[in-house]
C-alpha cells in the first residue's frame, strides 16, 4: 500500500506547485492528505515519514511531503514526484528569489543536474519526473499525469479547475 509521496527536487523547479497540485489530487478524492501543518525544513519532513507515514496503516490518509533531499529508491509504502528545469534558469531563478551569491546559486544549479542525473536511473512506477516547462505550458497534462502516476481518477474539468496557484496567478480554467 503506497501511503507517502514524496516531492522530492532542487529549489526553483516548480516543486511547490507540484506538492500543492498533488495534495489537491488526494483532496479530490477525499483522502485524508498529511501533514495539516506542513514543515518547512528537510530533516522535519523527514523525521514526520520516519514517525507517521511509515507505520501507517489507514487507507484513507496520504502522506504527502516536500524536500530538497534525493530520495532513496526504495523506500517503504512510496512514489517520488520529482521536477527538473534548466540549470541556467534554476540559477538565475535562485539568485534572484533567493537573493544569494553567484556561487550559492551555481551550487543550487549543479543540484538540479544531480537529481536528474539520479532519478532517471530509477524505475518509472517509483518516480515520476516532470518537466518545469511542461507545469509551464501544460499544465492541464501534468495534472493528469500526476494524478495517473498516484493512481487517482480525476475528471478533466478537475484537472483544468485546479484550485492552485502557479506564479502568482489567479485560479482559472487552464
Amino acid at each position: 500500500m503506497i501511503n507517502t509521496i514524496w516531492i522530492s527536487t532542487a529549489p526553483r523547479t516548480g516543486s511547490m506547485w507540484t506538492f500543492n497540485i498533488t495534495r489537491d489530487i488526494f483532496r479530490l478524492a477525499k483522502r485524508k492528505v498529511e501533514p495539516e501543518d506542513v514543515p518547512q525544513l528537510d530533516d522535519e519532513m523527514l523525521e514526520l515519514a520516519i514517525q507517521h507515514s511509515f507505520e501507517s496503516e489507514d487507507p484513507e490518509r496520504i502522506w504527502v511531503l516536500k524536500c530538497h533531499k534525493l530520495m532513496r529508491p526504495d523506500l517503504p509504502k512510496s512514489k517520488v514526484i520529482t521536477t527538473h528545469r534548466d540549470p541556467r534558469d534554476v540559477l538565475v531563478s535562485f539568485k534572484d528569489f533567493m537573493k544569494t551569491s553567484y556561487e550559492h546559486s551555481l551550487a543550487i544549479a549543479r543540484a538540479v543536474v544531480q537529481f536528474t542525473d539520479v532519478y532517471e536511473q530509477y524505475d518509472p512506477d517509483y518516480l515520476l519526473m516532470v518537466p518545469y516547462a511542461d507545469i509551464e505550458s501544460q499544465p492541464v497534462d501534468v495534472v493528469r499525469r500526476i494524478a495517473d502516476f498516484v493512481g487517482i481518477r480525476i475528471s478533466e474539468a478537475d484537472a483544468k479547475t485546479s484550485p492552485a496557484d502557479f506564479h502568482g496567478r489567479a485560479s482559472r480554467a487552464w
